[in-house]
């Protein structure tokens, strides 16, 4: 609980600290199991802790399935479905953002913003160039002085650009 209460509220568009936040609430999830803790993570207040973390677009979403007369979330514990929303939210995300789905330049990210019947809406973030050369034509993973740092210093990009 620490580590979600310790992460900053997303906003609309930064799907790759959503996915860190599915992940933390994920990850966590089997350890407290594990232990018999699991009512740690799955009270009402733990799972609003966590809905009070989600982006706008997402949390509405959730609210409409958490809240609809054929939502199959228990009113007590709706933990459950929170983790199978996050995991499906998940999945839309990284199926959006595969490489083929995507041209050379474009990186899609999906974000739920309103859904009728018929219609799911979309928007898409383009990169700027290069993090590590100003006003270069090429992406930041194209980037041979990029991607030839440790894991360590791209991350340490990554955070000071903002990007991560």
């Amino acid at each position: 609980m620490n580590a979600i209460q310790n992460t900053r509220n997303i906003r609309d568009g930064q799907n790759n600290r959503l996915i860190e936040l599915i992940n933390i609430v994920e990850d966590g999830y089997p350890g407290l199991k594990r232990l018999g803790l699991e009512q740690e993570i799955t009270t009402t207040s733990s799972v609003s802790v966590i809905e009070k973390k989600l982006p706008t677009d997402v949390k509405k979403e959730w609210a409409k399935l958490a809240s609809s007369d054929h939502s199959t979330s228990d009113k007590t514990n709706k933990f459950p479905s929170l983790l199978k929303f996050f995991l499906n939210q998940k999945q839309a995300i990284e199926y959006e953002n595969a490489e083929l789905r995507n041209d050379s330049k474009t990186k899609g990210f999906v974000h739920y913003s309103e859904k009728n019947d018929r219609k799911v809406d979309t928007s898409y973030w383009k990169p700027s160039k290069c993090l590590c050369h100003e006003g270069a034509n090429h992406s930041t993973t194209e980037c041979r002085i990029y991607l030839a740092k440790a894991v360590k210093e791209t991350k340490r990009i990554l955070k000071e650009k903002g990007a991560f």
